[in-house]
């Protein structure tokens, strides 16, 4: 991840206790409910009155991975990869499919969707590496592989992002510039707003979870909260989770609870 000296960069710490309080911790100074520093429980950023993922979904479901191919990555690839059988287990009952692009290309990483039978196989399309562009416009290629005609009409679609960088989605003015320029130019960029109806256009039914906020360093990693992937997430009832590996299983899980 870069760090720009022009632009003040937020870290958002993983919530420790079970209770909601970011304060609470143990006598050793851990957080509470932990005795090695990992984060046992954090709150979301979905709001149940507004959740399209409220529970009742039925029928299908379709998931999209959107995932951050840049050179800070491959770690955290591994560890979402490892943690993502929880996803898979959980939403058995509704015939899911699952595809996976880059923050880099709306192109299908292998071309095409997999049953839950092909873990192994989804496991090492959702490690795509790092050799991805310095522009991370994961919300307009998840618009664009929209119009693969693998993706089913009749089915709800969570789009899973994940990234710790901002998202950079763009017409084409900033092709050719370096990726700094999508934190000094946050003008150039689209909308969120825009790449949501886009969104619902294409698949009515839909949400976004987004793995973009940080960590304290008690869990050893840390993380850049992309406010535009927050903001889709929000804008479609669903929710951003910690980009913490330590998190990953606990943030599938609050997935499947959440349909």
């Amino acid at each position: 991840m870069r760090i720009l000296p022009a632009v003040a960069f937020l870290l958002v710490a993983c919530t420790a206790s079970d209770k909601g309080d970011p304060e609470s911790t143990t006598d050793s100074g851990l957080p509470t409910g932990t005795t090695d520093g990992t984060v046992s429980t954090y709150e979301t950023t979905s709001d149940p009155t507004t959740d399209s993922t409220a529970p009742g979904i039925e029928g299908p479901i379709d998931v999209l991975f959107v995932i951050d191919d840049s050179g800070s990555m491959p770690p955290y690839q591994g560890d979402f990869a490892a943690a993502v059988d929880t996803l898979v287990d959980g939403l058995a009952d509704h015939d899911p499919r699952f595809g996976v692009i880059t923050t880099t290309s709306a192109d299908l990483v292998g071309g095409n969707l997999l049953q839950a039978d092909d873990l192994t196989t989804l496991r090492d399309r959702m490690q795509p590496g790092d050799g991805g562009a310095d522009q991370e416009q994961g919300l307009r290629w998840a618009v664009d592989a929209l119009a693969d005609a693998a993706w089913r009409v009749d089915a709800h679609l969570l789009i899973i992002g994940l990234t710790d960088e901002e998202d950079c989605s763009h017409d084409g003015i900033l092709d050719g510039e370096p990726g700094d320029q999508c934190y000094l130019q946050p003008d150039a960029l689209t909308p969120v707003s825009d790449l949501v109806d886009g969104l619902e256009a294409a698949r009515p039914s839909s949400s976004v979870h987004a793995f973009v906020a940080g960590s304290t360093t008690t869990t050893g990693c840390l993380g850049f909260p992309s406010a535009r992937w927050a903001e889709a997430a929000a804008l479609t009832g669903g929710a951003s989770h910690p980009l913490c590996s330590t998190a990953f299983t606990l943030s599938f899980q609050d997935i499947v609870d959440s349909l």
